[in-house]
């Protein structure tokens, strides 16, 4: 039920944190690795000069009496950050927090569980999908759903009997993006993919001026707000087969030049796939019956099993908008040119199970080339018995009860593979997915910590 979980903003509950701050020397691989074992929370390396001072804050806690999950990838419990708003989905719940995590802006339930969460560029609305395939988009402020639609693939997509629509699957993918700002208004586009392969574009979001106009009482201005919206479903696949058919791992919007990419990866024919749409000024809407077929979002680029077989987990976008950073299953790193999906590095046996791209000089490591790529990461479960030096060795087999089971929190700069920091984490530990832009992204990592 939405009412099991209990969200509570925490205040004063911070304490200086000494991170271990790596040596130059550690870089490229396997030895970056191993290095960073010595890190403890709280406790200092042997070598004093050798640590940084952080504080350590508790934003908020959530719990719930009783609960079980079936493994220590279990990701129950998603953060998106925002320039202005923090959103933590958890269960069948939203809670919307300001930046600073003081005030709880709203509270948002739903009837079952929230697979996919994004809050648009303002955060003034959120978006949301479920397991039954359907798109819900509600206003911060009001807590007024002002969209719902359940996501069908049309009759002519693939698997699909003539005549018929396909059955609803599951949300597994959900991204506003930026397509347009002039004027003084802003357009926005959301992109959504579910489980089953279809993709849709929502474009021509005022989303901005729909907040005001919300707040304002026109009800009149925001149904013409409402009916400018075009949407647009493509099926994910090519030569009628779907190309991720084993799965999507997630989406990456970009705008530029008149055009826009989605990049979609996951598991299937290909670990990753660019579809391209060529964007038409809104000047030229009266010849939208002649050139609809030409405007559609069309399959531009496939990469196959680059990443060992094990397909994508997750892609973003650099801040500099030059590469894509693509996380394999197995744990390890990709990084492709943005334009022409070229792999530039490749990082293998890194074990990582998430991360967050950073902007660059936000630690006080040494200063940072243009082209460096700064991310935070999660490792998969690793055991953090003392004196073990090989600390990123997965072993499965190893029993949680005695307490060493956990993750390590990396700050990690490629492309020198250089770990910068470490530290000792739970076993069921994730990262937000901060959408803020490189001038807003200040010197702060927000995590999630998991406990019995």
């Amino acid at each position: 039920k939405a009412s099991d979980w209990r969200l509570e903003l925490c205040f004063g509950s911070d304490e200086t944190l000494q991170l271990h701050r790596l040596s130059s020397n550690t870089s490229s691989g396997r030895k970056a690795n191993d290095s960073s074992t010595s890190a403890k929370l709280g406790v200092a390396p042997s070598n004093e000069n050798a640590f940084d001072s952080y504080r350590l804050e508790t934003l908020a806690t959530a719990e719930r009496e009783t609960h079980t999950y079936s493994g220590d990838s279990d990701r129950w419990c998603d953060v998106t950050i925002s320039a202005q708003h923090v959103a933590i989905t958890i269960g069948c719940q939203i809670h919307i927090l300001s930046v600073d995590c003081r005030k709880q802006e709203a509270v948002i339930c739903h009837d079952g569980n929230i697979l996919a969460t994004s809050l648009n560029c303002d955060s003034s609305f959120v978006a949301f999908g479920d397991e039954t395939g359907t798109l819900f988009i509600v206003h911060v402020k009001t807590r007024r759903p002002v969209f719902s639609q359940t996501i069908k693939a049309p009759s002519s997509s693939t698997n699909t009997a003539a005549g018929s629509a396909a059955p609803p699957s599951a949300i597994v993918a959900l991204q506003f993006t930026v397509s347009e700002s002039a004027d003084g208004y802003i357009r926005e586009e959301l992109v959504v993919v579910t489980s089953e392969g279809t993709l849709v574009r929502f474009s021509s979001l005022q989303l901005c001026l729909l907040s005001q106009t919300i707040l304002d009482g026109d009800m009149g201005m925001a149904a013409r707000i409402k009916g400018e919206i075009k949407v647009e479903f493509a099926s994910l696949s090519s030569s009628g087969r779907l190309i991720h058919s084993s799965g999507i791992g997630g989406v990456s919007v970009m705008h530029s030049n008149g055009s826009s990419h989605v990049v979609i990866v996951g598991n299937g024919d290909a670990c990753m796939s660019c579809w391209r749409r060529e964007e038409r000024p809104e000047s030229d809407s009266e010849s939208d019956n002649e050139q609809g077929a030409s405007m559609a979002t069309r399959l531009a680029d496939i990469v196959s099993f680059e990443c060992s077989g094990s397909g994508y987990a997750k892609v973003a976008l650099s801040l500099d908008q030059r590469y894509l950073v693509a996380l394999s299953k197995s744990g390890s790193l990709d990084v492709y040119e943005r334009l022409t999906l070229t792999l530039v590095f490749r990082y293998t046996e890194m074990d990582i199970d998430d991360f967050s791209l950073l902007a660059p000089g936000s630690t006080k490591a040494e200063a940072l080339s243009p082209t460096s790529i700064l991310l935070a990461a999660i490792s998969k479960p690793v055991l953090l018995k003392s004196g073990r030096d090989d600390g990123f060795d997965n072993d499965d087999t190893d029993d949680d009860e005695d307490g060493d089971r956990g993750r390590k929190l990396l700050v990690i700069s490629l492309p020198s593979m250089e770990v910068i920091y470490s530290m000792d984490a739970p076993v069921w530990s994730w990262l937000a997915h901060d959408i803020r832009s490189s001038q807003d992204i200040a010197d702060t990592i927000l995590f999630v910590e998991g406990r019995h």
